[in-house]
């Protein structure tokens, strides 16, 4: 473990050593060409960017690894479905982040530390192609899975500092698209050349970063033993339209969805329906993702062991976990609000058993919790980031919008939802169930709510559906309080419901994150978002 680490920093020497968000000093006197010598260091480099995105640097507060637990736990309290406790993300749940907010700053650095850590891999693996140390097939595969860590980042920067893409189509302000590596003090003048830019312009780098990933990514990952920890054909595929979905693109989310499920599909058994590329699928029941790190349904995951994870306050059982579980803190629970909704949730719906239980928050009272995250002692859960049960609500939601093929779209919500029903062939959706593709379109996007909650993905739904006059939130919807008291009293499915935080409009300037004041202070061409 040890050496893994001095890998990891001498190809990180040049990510970031101090407070400031520019001030890019080397960590050591180590050369980055030292770290791309041989095939089994450039292979060790490779693995120092997944860990960058897992812990950040060296388990660092600051500088933490957004594709860990920060994208799922920090990610969905802008959403109404989780409650926080302890104040944790506190900021963030009331839309009252600022920019000398310890929140934004961490995210942003955080953020462009992996980039960097990107950017100098790809720097690194062309060099070791060129010299031979490694073949030009090895270098541009593992340039490709850089190239979709990269974009994965990117988009999580756009998601929370910008407006949406559908907003001026994409002329707003995005963040600067960075692919140039800092490597010491004298390329710190680069990052004063490379503006914000459009959100449009963030979002073709981002899909150009995925198009040169998909084209040379496996279909299979090169690590048998965990599979879902290393980018992938599939898992390229399943981000482009995760990110196409933001741009109103839905014609070529529909291409790219249909290599990615059967032509003909069975939606009583859902597990049955095979992924053409990487051959995944669903698991029979719907803790399965969840029961072991490693299934046939996680395309992409952010590894975490016993030795490295984010620590006991951030990570994913820590977080998620009852308070009056051994490991957990109880400080995020589910919402009365999803918990209660009976039009999105079904009461016997096999997910509410399975996934979810009765635990004390971190304020001794009562919440229900959900238990996809599961290693309370050893933190070792990996962050799901990409499950096929996505690929096929995303696909269902391109056929309702544009195709007219509703049936389809019906099958390909069943096969998620089917397999937590009791009796599917009586209870799954028909056409009757719906008078148009609006009403089929909304069900989707509840059926997102239930299948990935506590996933952290949330807020992308709510921000890319705001301006869509069938299916906006009209801002941040209304929520319960922090540190919500009333306990479990108030779950009851079918109950009403009475949150207290008001709604944010989508006007307000608080709906996106204000880029930070330390960003702003060192580089005088980034511009503030307005408001701020």
């Amino acid at each position: 473990m040890q050496r893994f680490f001095t890998i990891l920093f001498a190809v990180s020497f040049i990510y970031i050593s101090c407070r400031k968000v520019l001030d890019l000093q080397p960590l050591n006197s180590f050369s980055t060409n030292s770290a791309f010598s041989t095939p089994d260091l450039c292979l060790a480099s490779l693995k120092g960017v997944y860990a960058v995105a897992e812990v950040g640097l060296g388990n660092s507060s600051v500088y933490s690894g957004i594709l860990g637990s920060i994208n799922i736990g920090q990610t969905d309290v802008r959403g109404e479905d989780l409650i926080i406790y302890a104040n944790l993300y506190g900021d963030v749940y009331q839309s009252a982040v600022i920019p000398a907010s310890p929140t934004v700053s961490s995210f942003w650095a955080g953020a462009y530390a992996i980039i960097n850590t990107a950017n100098l891999a790809i720097q690194g693996f062309q060099t070791a192609g060129n010299n031979g140390v490694i073949t030009q097939a090895l270098a541009t595969e593992y340039i490709a899975e850089c190239s979709f860590i990269r974009a994965f980042i990117y988009h999580e920067l756009v998601l929370n500092f910008c407006r949406p893409y559908l907003d001026n189509n994409g002329t707003n302000l995005g963040v600067p698209y960075r692919t140039t590596p800092i490597n010491g003090l004298e390329d710190i003048g680069n990052l004063k050349n490379t503006p914000r830019g459009t959100v449009a312009q963030t979002y073709q780098g981002i899909i150009n970063d995925l198009d040169f990933a998909i084209a040379n990514l496996p279909a299979t990952s090169l690590d048998p033993n965990n599979p879902n920890t290393r980018a992938t054909q599939a898992a390229a595929m399943m981000l482009k339209m995760r990110v196409l979905m933001h741009t109103g693109d839905w014609a070529t989310v529909l291409s790219v969805g249909n290599q990615l499920v059967p032509s003909v599909l069975n939606p009583i058994t859902p597990s049955s329906n095979i992924c053409p590329i990487g051959g995944w699928a669903l698991t029979a029941l719907p803790d399965g993702p969840f029961a072991n790190n490693v299934s046939s349904e996680g395309v992409f995951s952010i590894k975490n062991s016993t030795n490295t994870n984010p620590g006991g306050n951030t990570a994913l059982a820590a977080l998620f976990g009852a308070a009056s579980i051994q490991g957990g803190r109880g400080y995020l629970a589910v919402s009365p609000i999803i918990w209660n909704d009976t039009n999105s949730w079904k009461c016997n719906d096999l997910r509410r058993s399975l996934l979810y239980a009765v635990g004390t928050n971190a304020g001794s009272t009562q919440n229900y919790f959900t238990t996809k995250y599961r290693n309370y002692l050893t933190l070792s859960d990996y962050a799901p980031q990409i499950r096929y049960a996505e690929a096929f609500l995303t696909l269902a939601e391109a056929e309702a919008r544009i195709n007219g093929r509703l049936q389809r779209a019906i099958d390909l919500i069943n096969i998620v939802r089917n397999r937590s029903l009791p009796d599917p062939a009586s209870q799954q959706y028909t056409l009757a169930s719906f008078q148009n593709a609006v009403q089929l379109v909304q069900a989707i996007l509840r059926e997102r709510r239930v299948e990935l909650l506590a996933e952290g993905k949330r807020w992308g739904d709510i921000s890319r559906t705001v301006l869509d006059i069938n299916y906006s939130t009209n801002g941040v919807p209304a929520k319960y309080p922090p540190s919500f008291s009333d306990g479990i009293t108030a779950y009851e499915c079918g109950g009403t419901i009475s949150p207290t935080l008001p709604a944010v409009p989508y006007s307000s300037y608080s709906f996106v994150w204000p880029i930070p004041s330390q960003e702003i202070q060192n580089n005088p061409i980034i511009v503030q978002n307005p408001g701020y």
